[in-house]
């Protein structure tokens, strides 16, 4: 086990691709060996997934009334 862990803020950012080369080269190097950051790093991919589908669905049932348009019964 590593003698450290990743902080939160690093692993949403690796989940999201937001976070630089330079910043992914130690948290991946991290990852191989430290099963607790990898469990944690899995939950925040969770997430992503789960907003990102929530945004899709969203989107799709979301659309522009235009004037003359009736309400949904």
């Amino acid at each position: 086990m590593a003698p450290y862990h990743m902080v939160d803020d690093d692993l949403e950012a690796y989940s999201l691709g937001r976070l630089s080369a330079a910043a992914s080269a130690p948290l991946e190097e991290h990852l191989l060996g430290c099963t607790g950051c990898q469990d944690r790093l899995t939950g925040w991919d969770e997430y992503t997934r789960a907003m990102r589908a929530a945004c899709r669905v969203l989107a799709a049932s979301t659309r522009v009334r235009t004037a003359g348009d009736s309400l949904p019964e």
